[in-house]
């Protein structure tokens, strides 16, 4: 065999099919039913739990319902009062201040006493009906009859926060006008004595009644002075909408302009300078579907969150633009007093005494519309004969729904069975282990050959020598069955060298090789047991022979086939230790001599059974399957899953190793003994019972047993 060769077989030694770890789509429901009991007891013990929860250890939640409509105020120019949407009053009534006001007037009810504030709290709900503006307005608590007074302190608590946020707000804007006006009318009481001191000290001929349409330069100058006028009235008006509309962020006009200047100096406001009407549009929009969110999903849900800052965003961006139109207002008057001043000097050249006299004049009437303007407004904000913007109707008042909101006795127990039943199917994919030998036939497609039964933790050393020691034990017969198999199944076949590995260490592939063995040396068979384990050799110390000469001395040429197999106390049985400690045990063994070696013994003895590592240790195992006219899978029932099964099977039919067939150990007792199949199946039977050789290397290496058996 050359290197090119060699390499193919140990290139592999981390590679596994994509496939071992996936199941058909039928499998999975087979699997489930297979483990039907398991998901069975899962569903038994939720159900269970949820009954005891529901009918023994719940606290009974009863629940009282409100009904309640709000007038929706009346918008005045571009101000948009936030508190009559519909959504955000919802969100008003289960707020911690109007739930505290409930809590000062009836704090004194058990309900109240014995259950802390944040908890109550969450029993407070308002949403908003979807197909009226009807809002309703539950409270959920242990005691029925308290549910209902506390639901109706709730109510009368929204109520009064209403009327107090509606009367602060109504005074805020009121003391704002009066300041303006009484300012105006100094200033009025100013310009009136200027223009009484000019008419006294001006000369002769100069003219007090200047009809502007006669000069241009005063009509131009009273074109600007109404213009300013007109400015003026717009800038209050801009302010005021600016002052209502703030309170959606902070009662105190001042701190709400503080955090809106504060947004945007951090770039937080990117909605600023948009249309007004469509910003109030957008935001009644997201408030819409807020309310939507609310019903789906839970209060702290990332989707809510982010609704509720998107709202925040949009009401910053819309108090922001009318803040920014209101200064862009104060902008355009300022600029209009320029060219009004501008205008005034061109006039004063024109006819200065005239143009003064006539702009002492417009300034009087200026301000006096001003004042007149303000009195309007003074007039229609009145605190204590005040329409209030937003009127509360109450259509239902507080009262009990019959019966027991929570726990839903049958919605609790329809749970347990869902949660049951997840939890348990999810637990059959977990335990990967074979439970069936549908499920070995399903996975690795090959023969079971012999089932050896679950047995007493003992000593390697004892477990190896089973059939020797206990001859009429159920594990005995279980050994003896599986020679049968072996033996009388392969008449179509050669069978004389027979590999037995496992997927991984530990399934017990060492004491099946040991006790096959002797059962064919009992059978009168010349049986040869060749410890192939390089790499943690121990069946010298199982048959108490001398391991210091072996496999590894006849493959380095420093011994022969003779002096290294030595006859053990059983007849017809000898042993080949592993001999000499070897530097590279995969390179050893991956060498032409060792077939060579097979061709001999195969020649000398009926049957070679050769104990090698674990597929999954190195590619030890591949490289001796491949020179082997059989490879006996060992799976311990405990120990093995699917994945590592098949992914053993087919690291050795990669390399052209012949599987005939699996052998179970340490099995229960029940279920297992009665699957053993009949025999082996052709090699043209069933996919994967025999697959032809992979790779080149694969049918060199088998080269000298079809020489042999030729």
């Amino acid at each position: 065999m050359n290197r090119q060769h060699m390499h193919q077989i140990t290139g592999g030694e981390e590679t596994a099919s994509p496939n071992a770890l996936e199941l058909p789509g039928k499998a999975i429901l087979q699997q489930i039913w297979r483990r039907k009991w398991l998901v069975a007891a899962c569903a038994g013990v939720c159900v269970t739990a949820a009954a005891v929860n529901a009918y023994f250890i719940a606290t009974p939640i009863y629940r009282s319902s409100a009904s309640i409509f709000i007038e929706a105020p009346a918008v005045r120019g571009d101000a948009h009062v936030a508190t009559g949407n519909l959504e955000t009053q919802s969100v008003v009534i289960s707020s911690t201040a109007v739930f505290h006001r409930a809590w000062e007037k009836c704090k004194d009810l058990l309900t109240l006493e014995h259950a802390p504030f944040a908890a109550l709290k969450a029993g407070l709900h308002a949403s908003v009906g979807k197909e009226d503006d009807i809002i309703t307005v539950t409270f959920d608590g242990p005691y029925e009859e308290e549910t209902q007074q506390i639901l109706a302190a709730v109510v009368e608590a929204y109520k009064d926060h209403i009327k107090h946020q509606q009367q602060s707000s109504a005074k805020d804007l009121l003391d704002n006008l009066t300041r303006e006006k009484e300012e105006r009318e100094k200033d009025l009481q100013s310009k009136q004595a200027a223009m009484l001191a000019f008419q006294r000290n001006a000369a002769l001929g100069v003219s007090t009644s200047a009809d502007p349409r006669d000069n241009l330069a005063l009509k131009q100058l009273q074109t600007l002075a109404d213009a300013v006028t007109a400015q003026q009235l717009e800038v209050m008006n801009a302010m005021a909408s600016f002052e209502e509309s703030s309170t959606t962020i902070d009662d105190d006009t001042i701190v709400a302009r503080r955090k809106v200047r504060e947004a945007r100096a951090t770039n937080a406001i990117t909605l600023a300078g948009t249309d007004v009407e469509q910003l109030r549009s957008d935001l009644f929009t997201l408030q819409q579907r807020q309310k939507l969110a609310r019903q789906q999903y839970l209060p702290d849900h990332p989707s809510l969150k982010a609704l509720a800052a998107r709202i925040e965003q949009f009401q910053l961006a819309y108090v922001s633009t009318l803040e920014q139109r209101a200064t862009a207002a104060e902008r355009k008057l300022d600029q209009l007093r320029d060219a009004f001043d501008a205008q005034q000097r061109v006039a004063v050249e024109v006819n200065a005494k005239s143009a003064e006299l006539m702009r002492l004049q417009m300034d009087v009437t200026r301000v006096e519309k001003t004042i007149d303007v303000l009195d309007e407004r003074i007039k229609d904000i009145n605190v204590d004969e005040i329409t209030p913007p937003m009127n509360v109707v109450v259509i239902e008042d507080a009262k009990v729904v019959p019966g027991v909101v929570s726990p839903k006795k049958k919605v609790a127990l329809f749970q347990g069975l869902m949660v049951g039943l997840l939890l348990g199917s999810g637990l059959t994919f977990l335990d990967r282990r074979f439970r069936s030998i549908e499920e070995l036939r399903s996975a690795l497609k090959l023969p079971l050959l012999g089932v050896i039964p679950r047995m007493e933790r003992q000593p390697i050393h004892t477990l190896a020598l089973h059939v020797r020691n206990a001859a009429e034990s159920v594990g005995a017969h279980a050994y003896r069955a599986a020679r049968t198999q072996l033996t009388f199944g392969t008449r179509d076949r050669e069978m004389k060298t027979l590999l037995l590995t496992s997927p991984s260490t530990g399934e017990g592939k060492t004491a099946v090789a040991c006790n096959l063995a002797i059962a064919f040396a009992q059978a009168g068979h010349k049986t040869l047991l060749i410890d192939a384990n390089l790499r943690q050799p121990i069946l010298h110390d199982i048959f108490g022979v001398d391991g210091r000469v072996g496999l590894t001395d006849i493959l380095q040429g420093n011994d022969s086939i003779e002096h290294a197999s030595q006859a053990t106390d059983i007849d017809s049985l000898d042993l080949m230790p592993a001999g000499a400690v070897a530097a590279d045990p995969s390179e050893l063994l991956n060498s032409p001599e060792l077939s060579d070696v097979l061709n001999m013994l195969a020649g000398k003895y009926d049957y070679v059974l050769i104990d090698s590592t674990a597929v999954t240790r190195g590619t030890d195992a591949r490289v001796l399957g491949a020179m082997c006219d059989g490879t006996l899978l060992v799976i311990d029932t405990h120990l093995s899953n699917r994945a590592t099964a098949v992914a053993a099977s087919e690291a050795l039919t990669s390399v052209g190793a012949t599987l005939v067939g699996v052998v179970l150990n340490n099995a229960p007792r029940h279920g297992w003994s009665d699957s053993v199949d009949a025999g082996f199946m052709s090699p043209t039977d069933a996919q994967g019972t025999r697959p032809a050789p992979s790779s080149p290397a694969a049918r060199q290496l088998r080269l000298p047993m079809k020489q042999r058996s030729a």
